[in-house]
């Protein structure tokens, strides 16, 4: 498993190759995970997870042959969780922004990729 550590936090993502098998990480400077995925023949495949500095995960999700599928959720760096993708199929899919208590406040409805529909559950804090 090839492991790369940036030199500094403002360092580019350093991507696989092309035609790369196998599972990829990249450390943080302080040798924290900051990025880490399988790939298969250069496409990502399975449990995809990026972390903050700190260690506490800043998204999570699942990919099938090279496609985000099902729901992906990022994560502020204090691990509280501000929203929520569900992938249906490429292109298609829906954002939920969540309130600090994890409550649906705005959901954005998108089809071939272009946003078709917004709709504000709750008002801004």
């Amino acid at each position: 498993m090839p492991v790369h550590r940036q030199q500094s936090d403002y360092d580019d993502m350093v991507w696989p190759p092309d035609d790369f098998t196998g599972e990829w990480v990249v450390e943080w400077p302080n040798g924290q995970v900051k990025f880490r995925s399988l790939y298969l023949k250069g496409k990502e495949e399975g449990d995809w997870f990026c972390y903050w500095a700190n260690g506490n995960v800043a998204q999570r999700g699942y990919h099938y042959d090279g496609e985000s599928v099902g729901v992906w959720s990022d994560y502020w760096e204090d691990g509280v969780r501000f929203k929520e993708t569900d992938f249906f199929s490429p292109g298609n899919f829906e954002v939920r922004w969540l309130t600090t208590e994890g409550q649906v406040r705005e959901i954005q409805i998108f089809r071939d990729g272009c946003e078709q529909e917004t709709k504000t559950l709750l008002p801004d804090a």
